[in-house]
């Protein structure tokens, strides 16, 4: 595929070589393309036929391939691009090159017949004679090329070799690829870069025993703004079109791998026809800090590959010989910042100048992409700016959709809904059996801890002055203090990004420090109500997961000077996950279930009634702690999300107050008539979950509270129950609505049985064991007894059922 993007509010046009292409209202006619005035519309409209591909290069006519030809002998014999075409004796010649001891004359062209070669052979011959008898260059050494697009037809060299014989002259019959060859060994270039490391794919993750396939799956490239969604190969066509592309994605998208696939590709078109083909130079811009130049790089790319000729890569690259890959453009090291917002934007502009001359200088014929973080930038103008592509095509990577993911696990087992979707995480968990199989322990916050501490180690892979456990902590300090700002969604400036740097590491944000803020993983760029620049998580399950472990950091040293110890500014409590990986971080570091009763009783003492006081409790649910008698929690002002009572969260808080808060889903679909529930005092539950009416032995424990909306009485516990099809698909109906109920990691499969008449309870375990074997459900082990967790790929079916029970068989799932 290949997209044509031009101005005029018309988006971007994407054409199939050899394809027409007709556009009405563009201003002015892209090169190539003619154009006529409509006189009804009195637009202008382009007929524009793409030229056919061979092998994923766009075919040459005539007029390119002597464009080609002269920049590559230009490169060889005029580096400096002073010399070419001549008019001489009064006949125009497609180049010569005079320096002080020789003289270089060529006649170029496509044509394959031997009167050409005659006719051309001639016209040097003339040339080269004309020299001999000047005086400033008979005794300079002659030379003449014949140059052919393809390698010279038999009939073409015997005319060429005649002409020589008879005129004594040194006159050659030559392909371009032989011409090219004088130039830069590309052979040899090609096979050293694929012994060097491609960017991020050379970052050996942590590994376990198990291993998955190799096998490359393509991702989903998404245009900005808008347009048709493309793939490696549409990318692949756009650089081989000679188009200007550049490829953004967060951390672990696979834009490393993309490159790579790219070089690859590029390799293998250049080796079917190499005549026709340029060949790939990929090269690691991680590699160039310090450098100012477009040479300076060339050079480095070429020292860190092991490539002798450096110059012969210099000017291959002058002569348009070769497409470019650039790999990581967040990944250049900025100078200290010490200013405002406006400073840290030239920052990054003097980073990326050496890149920015390269892409500016690179011949238009040559195709380019570009890759790295979005985030770094404050928005895509400034990064088109800095990377000196202003008309080029903008892609981002998506993350995996449910069939790629199956696809690069090689596995067909479902997954549950907590997995994440990113290739280096799913490689992380595969190649560390967290996600192998169904019978194995599948808890989110086991995985997400291991999966924080990969992250923090390959960041710090590229910043020798940060450790990963500190980088770890900046992670989580950042997704705390995100938190404080609601008014900006949960964004962080730069300049608190770099108090919390000063916080964590003890010292300023140096050069690699400022780098590591500004492609921090997770997070994107995001607009500031003050106008400064912003960062907010736009993985919400890294972010809830990271404060989980600055809250477990917070409860086992409530004492110390942590940003949680005195009262917070925001509402908002956070999720399951947070609260699951705190628990999971202070079991794996051996603290006892009690350890969150201190914060507890610390933050009731200071009257610290607030979202922090609502996480450490559910951390404390979710470990199993047991709170004394006298300790009786008080919530006041408190915006949670889901509330979930069950089992030990009901002896917990059956004590508990919640006073002027915010409930958007209150579940009590476990709740039995013999539990006690927490009061609500003045609180907004917009949605109760599993009642379709307050009981009686429970109403004065919302006396006060206004209630939104209750279940409609069948698709409760009690309603479903009560329906009049096969016991064990009333039972699985149950289970199945209170595990999809809510997004999380899973339900207690000892709560699965609560609210069921007592004669159904019995069939819970084998509803269970069918619905696994159906692909509905998964088991896993959890601290103190077995989880159920939902699949990713069952939601939708599920919520389906569960709008239309009465006709419900578990048969029908087969």
């Amino acid at each position: 595929m290949v997209t044509w993007t031009y101005d005029g509010g018309c988006g971007s046009v994407i054409a199939r070589p050899g394809s027409t292409v007709i556009v009405l209202g563009v201003p002015a006619a892209p090169p190539g393309r003619s154009s006529t005035e409509s006189a009804r519309s009195r637009a202008f409209c382009y007929k524009y036929t793409m030229p056919a591909a061979v092998d994923g290069q766009i075919a040459d006519t005539g007029f390119e391939f002597e464009k080609r030809a002269l920049a590559l002998a230009r490169a060889i014999y005029d580096p400096s691009g002073q010399q070419g075409p001549a008019m001489i004796n009064g006949r125009e010649r497609d180049a010569v090159f005079i320096d002080s001891r020789s003289v270089v004359a060529f006649e170029f062209t496509a044509m394959r017949t031997r009167d050409k070669a005659e006719k051309d052979g001639e016209k040097l011959r003339g040339l080269l004679k004309h020299f001999s008898t000047t005086a400033d260059h008979k005794y300079k050494t002659l030379q003449a090329f014949f140059l052919t697009m393809e390698e010279p037809t038999a009939d073409q060299r015997d005319a060429i070799a005649l002409t020589a014989r008879k005129s004594g002259f040194n006159i050659a019959a030559i392909s371009y690829l032989t011409l090219r060859r004088l130039l830069v060994d590309t052979e040899n270039y090609l096979a050293l870069r694929r012994q060097a490391p491609f960017g991020s794919t050379a970052y050996q993750l942590p590994a376990g025993p198990a291993s998955i396939s190799s096998k490359y799956v393509n991702p989903i490239f998404a245009p900005s703004p808008r347009g048709k969604e493309a793939d490696i190969d549409d990318i692949f066509s756009l650089l081989s079109s000679g188009y200007r592309v550049v490829v953004t994605g967060d951390f672990g998208a696979g834009k490393s791998e993309a490159l790579l696939q790219l070089f690859e590709r590029g390799r293998k078109a250049y080796f079917k026809k190499a005549d026709v083909a340029r060949f790939p130079l990929h090269i690691n811009l991680r590699d160039c800090y310090g450098l100012r130049t477009p040479t300076e790089i060339l050079r480095r790319h070429s020292e860190e590959i092991g490539f002798s000729d450096d110059r012969s890569l210099v000017a291959a690259w002058r002569a348009g010989a070769c497409d470019l890959l650039l790999d990581g453009f967040d990944e250049l090291v900025p100078s200290r910042w010490v200013g405002g917002a406006r400073d840290l934007r030239q920052v990054r502009w003097g980073a990326l100048d050496p890149v920015r001359r390269l892409v500016l200088e690179t011949p238009d014929t040559c195709g380019l992409v570009i890759s790295g973080r979005a985030q770094y930038f404050a928005d895509e103008d400034e990064l088109r700016r800095c990377v000196g592509i202003s008309d080029g095509v903008t892609f981002s990577i998506i993350d995996f959709d449910s069939q790629r993911v199956n696809s690069y696990l090689g596995a067909s087992s479902p997954l549950p809904e907590w997995v994440p979707t990113r290739p280096l995480l799913l490689k992380f968990l595969a190649q560390n059996d967290l996600i192998a199989g169904l019978d194995i322990e599948l808890q989110a916050p086991n995985a997400w801890l291991k999966m924080l501490d990969a992250i923090a180690s390959r960041e710090s892979d590229r910043i020798s002055s940060v450790t990963p456990e500190r980088t770890l902590a900046l992670i989580a300090r950042i997704a705390t203090t995100s938190r404080s700002n609601e008014s900006g969604a949960g964004s962080i400036t730069t300049e608190e990004m770099r108090t919390v740097f000063r916080e964590v590491c003890g010292y300023e944000a140096d050069e690699e420090g400022l780098q590591l803020l500004l492609r921090l993983p997770g997070l994107t760029s995001a607009e500031s109500p003050s106008g400064s620049e912003s960062r907010r998580f736009v993985d919400q399950a890294l972010a809830d997961a990271a404060y989980g472990f600055d809250l477990a950091q917070y409860i086992s040293a409530p004492y110390i000077n942590h940003p949680l110890s005195g009262g917070v500014s925001w509402v908002q409590a956070a999720t399951e996950l947070s609260w699951q990986v705190a628990s999971t971080f202070l079991d794996a570091q051996s603290f006892e279930p009690g350890i969150v009763i201190g914060p507890i009783q610390d933050r009731l003492d200071r009257n610290n009634f607030d979202a922090v006081l609502f996480d450490c409790v559910q951390t404390g649910i979710a470990a199993g702690t047991k709170l004394p008698p006298e300790l009786a929690p008080f919530f006041s002002g408190v915006l949670i999300g889901n509330l979930v009572l069950n089992g030990q969260s009901m002896r917990l808080e059956s004590a508990a107050t919640y006073k002027d808060c915010v409930i958007e889903i209150l579940d009590v679909s476990n709740v039995e008539d013999s539990d006690s529930i927490p009061t609500f005092q003045d609180c907004l539950i917009e949605r109760i979950d599993g009642w379709s009416a307050i009981p009686p032995g429970f109403s004065s424990n919302f006396e006060t509270a206004e209630v939104g909306t209750l279940s409609a009485h069948s698709s409760t516990t009690a309603g479903l129950a009560a329906l009049t099809i096969p016991a064990i698909d009333r039972v699985a109906l149950v289970v199945l609505r209170k595990v999809y109920a809510q997004a999380g990691s899973g339900r207690k499969a000892s709560a699965l049985a609560r609210g069921l008449p007592l004669a159904d309870r019995a069939l819970v375990q084998e509803s269970v064991t069918r619905l696994i074997s159906l692909g509905y459900l998964a088991s896993a082990a959890g601290k103190t007894e077995s989880l159920v967790i939902p699949i990713r790929d069952r939601r939708s079916r599920v919520l389906e059922i569960l709008g239309s029970p009465n006709g419900f068989r578990l048969e029908s799932l087969v």
